[in-house]
């Protein structure tokens, strides 16, 4: 399965990857302790993982925002949501973005609308 871009489409491969290592965790003759430890740095470092796409989707954003405000361009909620729209597709061609990430991603990025109005009326 190919997404729009021709870039094969390995958000499901990145899903049962993760999938099986947790599953195999659960199942490795470790103590149960052992076990919770690599769970837990397991989903630490996921949460990380997530945490700086985000923060570079912001950067992405910022830096659009910016320069649509530099050439005059007023930004209402409909044209924020295509900027959105334009990160997350540029995002989804690196291989660690998810489709499920990437929307989780784009919904987050949209409630975000009210805090980028605020900051754009200054």
């Amino acid at each position: 399965m190919e997404c729009k871009s021709g870039v094969p489409y390995v958000g499901g491969l990145v899903t049962g990857v993760a999938a099986g290592l947790v599953i195999g965790l659960l199942v490795a003759p470790k103590s149960g302790e052992e076990t919770r430890e690599d769970v837990k740095k397991f989903m630490k470092k996921f949460i990380e993982d997530a945490q700086d796409k985000y923060q570079e989707a912001q950067k992405i954003m910022k830096k659009k925002l910016e320069a649509l405000k530099s050439l005059g361009e007023k930004i209402d909620e409909k044209k924020y949501g295509k900027i959105v729209s334009e990160v997350i597709d540029e995002l989804k061609n690196d291989a660690e973005v998810t489709s499920e990430a990437a929307k989780k991603l784009s919904s987050q990025l949209k409630k975000d609308w009210s805090v980028v109005k605020s900051e754009m009326s200054k």
